[in-house]
């Protein structure tokens, strides 16, 4: 008979305390994937140059490139980076390939990455992996 007493009243006392408060903001998760332009021509981080089609890029997955630049949509709500593998095109890094980093802020933008690839993979090798998170 205590037992149950003693339920009852922390179960009294237990609903009488206040709940967490939402803060407002919605949970946006991270992106699986985002769009790709393909480009051909000089590229800087601001301005991609003239576009040669579209494609997505998944997240945490391994992308050959065959293209002079690349530009990545940025996402609105998370900040993501994207990893360029130059001279290999499945993201090996080794005494023969050189890893840059490069940021993709969050934002409704695009980045541009230049890749480097001028005969459309034929020699010249490169991949990435882009990430948020």
């Amino acid at each position: 008979m205590f037992a149950l007493t003693l339920i009852a009243a922390l179960a009294t006392s237990a609903s009488t305390l206040p709940l967490p408060q939402d803060g407002g903001g919605v949970f946006t998760p991270f992106p699986s994937n985002t769009t790709i332009t393909y480009c051909q021509g000089s590229t800087a981080s601001d301005i991609c140059s003239m576009s040669v089609g579209t494609g997505t890029l998944a997240a945490e997955v391994c992308t050959p490139l065959e293209w002079s630049g690349i530009g990545i949509a940025q996402s609105p709500n998370n900040s993501c980076s994207f990893t360029l593998f130059t001279g290999t095109t499945s993201c090996d890094s080794n005494a023969t390939t050189e890893k840059t980093g490069y940021a993709v802020p969050r934002g409704e933008g695009v980045t541009c990455v230049d890749v480097g690839v001028l005969d459309g993979g034929r020699y010249q090798k490169a991949s990435g992996v882009w990430s948020c998170g």
